[in-house]
C-alpha cells in the first residue's frame, strides 16, 4: 500500500489488502455514471453503499474484529486502546514517531479521539522510508483513500488525542474481546 512512487509502500496482511483493494475498486465504481440503465443502477448502488460505511466500520472489518453478519447501522466507534493511551502531539513528526514505535514492523490501527470519544479510525503501516502510510475513509459519503499520516494530522484539531497499535496487539486486547462480546449479543438478522 503506497501513496507515492518513492518506495514500495507499506506491507499489509493479505486479508487487509483484500478489503483495501475492494474499497478502492468500489471508489472507482462510485465515481462512474454508466451508459446503460443497468450500469447506471449499479454505479448508483455503489455510491449508496459507500455513503453508509464509516471509517470505524472499514478499519474494524479489515482487521477482522467485525464481520459481515454483525449488526448494521452501528457507528462502530469503539475505542481499541486504554484511555491513557490517547495522547496529544504537538506536531505531525512527533505523532509519526509515536506511531512508528507503536507499530514497529507491523501493520495496525490508529485512532483519533476528541473529548474521549473516538472520532476517526484508520489503518496504517510503515514504508521502506519509515513513513506512515494510511488507509482511511474520512466519513460517511466520503472517499476511501491512501495518504500520509501527516495529511491526516494537518486536518485535525490540535486537541486531538491519538493512539495506535498493531493488529495482533489489538486482537489480543481486552477491548477487542469486549467488542466481540457486545456484538455477539445482538440478535442475528
Amino acid at each position: 500500500m503506497r501513496f507515492d512512487n518513492r518506495s514500495d509502500g507499506a506491507e499489509i496482511p493479505a486479508e487487509v489488502a483484500h478489503v483495501v483493494s475492494a474499497a478502492l475498486k468500489a471508489e472507482r465504481f462510485a465515481a462512474q455514471e454508466g451508459t446503460t440503465e443497468q450500469g447506471k443502477k449499479f454505479y448508483q448502488k455503489m455510491r449508496g453503499a459507500r455513503a453508509h460505511i464509516n471509517c470505524h466500520e472499514t478499519a474494524l472489518y479489515a482487521v477482522g474484529l467485525i464481520h459481515q453478519g454483525d449488526p448494521k447501522g452501528l457507528d462502530y466507534d469503539f475505542g481499541l486502546f486504554p484511555l491513557e493511551s490517547y495522547k496529544t502531539y504537538s506536531s505531525a513528526g512527533k505523532l509519526a514517531k509515536y506511531v512508528r514505535g507503536a507499530l514497529g514492523k507491523s501493520f495496525g490501527v490508529i485512532q483519533k479521539a476528541h473529548d474521549w470519544s473516538v472520532t476517526h479510525t484508520l489503518l496504517a503501516g510503515l514504508d521502506s522510508l519509515e513513513r506512515c502510510v494510511c488507509f482511511e475513509k474520512e466519513g460517511h459519503g466520503l472517499s476511501w483513500q491512501i495518504l500520509p499520516l501527516e495529511e491526516i494530522y494537518r486536518r485535525s484539531s490540535s486537541d486531538a488525542r491519538w493512539a495506535a497499535g498493531s493488529i495482533d496487539s489489538i486482537m489480543q486486547s481486552e477491548a477487542a474481546k469486549g467488542i466481540r462480546t457486545y456484538l455477539d449479543k445482538w440478535p442475528k438478522i
